[in-house]
């Protein structure tokens, strides 16, 4: 067989991989797409992922420098299509399994572009800067004494023995960490969790209690609003102070991807807000280009603003879901959430509504009273 001949290696994907002459490797980017596409598919579902490799990916996510996780994610991705790469490598001439870094990182780039994964904003040729440029293969002696190398160089060596099979269960996991958004607007097929009959009562009449207690002017509505949608989509969430002029997005609440809002959040506390109100928010969405919102109307007078959902969808290019209940914001919030997040919802979302009505400046008072209650809805055992 010719060195430029097309093989299957070690029972990866047939005519996946292109070995040179000199034993470096070359990915055809059909079969890398596949493999990517595949491991998004996987992040996606209900399927329990390694807790091991779910971990090294939270690390790698947040890895304080880009190229960094571009390591990681170009030496899953070459793993993942045959063991014999060399998952160190950032150029071809690494040697024997080298492969380009770059130029693989770019296809997983082209492949999940558009469907709802963040990697982080990464460059076309995110190993093109120092102290990478020259660089065929990656350094531990570079930066000595730096912490996320060192714990990257851990990755890898990690990496490096896994198999294919076991690879691309990793890349899942690292797609899974990197998900921005789920169908908006469309039921979950999940059939489970814990979002569900006690422990969802006792949840939902803590909420109403609290919010019936004391607004705070608004910000206890808005820190619901805000925990419940960082729990659906993790920490990419936002939320300014409310009568805050300076903050720059608009809108109460913002899903941040590559930097910028995807999705924007209101939230309002009272029983008459008005249609106008609504439509107002939605106008100055679609001429900022925001394409995603979602407005809750706190209130019993509210329900009315629901039929404005179809009307200002066609009228602007912003598709907006209108809220008006606590039970209805939940299990929306729960329904867009990540599989793997859905099990722990509510106890993620108690502990995040705490942490964001000391973000909005709610009293101490009132942040203590919500993290007892926090204690006895988590405290509650649904039957089976």
């Amino acid at each position: 067989m010719s060195a430029e001949e097309l093989r299957s290696v070690d029972g990866g994907l047939p005519q996946a991989v292109r070995v040179t002459e000199h034993g470096s490797l070359v990915f055809r980017k059909e079969a890398t797409r596949a493999v990517v596409l595949a491991a998004a598919e996987r992040a996606r579902s209900e399927q329990s992922l390694s807790a091991e490799w779910t971990a090294n990916a939270i690390t790698a996510y947040g890895f304080r420098r880009k190229t960094d996780f571009a390591f990681y994610l170009a030496a899953l991705t070459a793993r993942a299509q045959t063991a014999d790469a060399d998952v160190f490598s950032i150029k071809a001439k690494a040697g024997r399994g080298g492969y380009d870094a770059n130029g693989l990182t770019r296809s997983v780039g082209d492949a999940l572009a558009g469907k709802g994964f963040d990697l982080r904003g990464l460059k076309r040729a995110p190993f093109n800067n120092n102290p990478w440029v020259d660089k065929a293969r990656f350094d531990p002696t570079v930066g000595a004494g730096d912490e996320d190398y060192r714990i990257l160089e851990g990755l890898l060596t990690a990496v490096s023995a896994l198999a294919p099979d076991e690879a691309q269960e990793a890349l899942a996991a690292l797609l899974r960490i990197a998900i921005t958004e789920n169908e908006f607007g469309a039921h979950s097929a999940r059939t489970g969790g814990e979002l569900v009959g006690l422990k969802r009562e006792a949840l939902i009449g803590a909420l109403e209690g609290f919010l019936k207690d004391a607004g705070e002017d608004g910000r206890r509505c808005q820190a619901l609003l805000t925990a419940a949608l960082a729990t659906a989509f993790g920490d990419s969430v936002r939320s300014g102070d409310i009568h805050d002029p300076s903050f720059r997005w608009p809108g109460d609440v913002q899903v941040i991807d590559g930097g910028e809002p995807s999705f924007i959040g209101e939230a309002k506390h009272r029983n008459d807000v008005s249609e106008s109100e609504v439509a107002a928010f939605v106008e100055t969405l679609d001429r900022l280009n925001y394409t995603r919102a979602i407005y809750f109307a706190l209130g019993r007078g509210n329900d009315h603003l629901r039929h404005l959902e179809p009307v200002l969808t066609e009228r602007h290019n912003t598709l907006i879901k209108i809220v008006t209940s606590v039970q209805e914001l939940l299990d929306l919030c729960f329904l867009w959430s990540h599989p793997w997040v859905a099990p722990q919802f509510v106890d993620r979302f108690t502990r995040s509504y705490a942490q964001w009505l000391r973000n909005l400046g709610v009293s101490n008072a009132a942040v203590r009273r919500w993290e007892k209650s926090a204690v006895e809805i988590n405290g509650v055992v649904d039957e089976r």
